[in-house]
């Protein structure tokens, strides 16, 4: 994964996200937007073949990095319970 951060604002930033598809950004979407602060997200990939995704955030009273990075550990803790859960489950098979 490759990111860049294309424009930032006080509330609002553009980012390139490349090699990453839908599973991804759907799920950080998701993470974004558990958060109050989050006004809205959104993503658009033209062709997923040649085309990066651009994330654009938007919040309120935050700075949109801080958010992200809040949305990005949800995520990971997410993944990592996850994880514990389905390694536990499949450890009596």
């Amino acid at each position: 994964m490759e990111i860049k951060l294309l424009e930032s604002e006080e509330d609002e930033i553009r980012i390139e996200f490349k090699n990453e598809n839908h599973t991804f950004l759907n799920a950080l979407k998701s993470a974004l937007l558990q958060d109050e602060k989050v006004l809205m997200v959104t993503y658009n990939i033209k062709h997923p073949a040649i085309s990066p995704a651009i994330m654009y955030l938007r919040t309120k009273d935050s700075e949109p990095i801080e958010v992200l990075k809040n949305a990005a550990s949800v995520l990971s803790s997410q993944c990592e319970e996850f994880n514990r859960i389905f390694n536990e489950k499949t450890a009596i098979l």
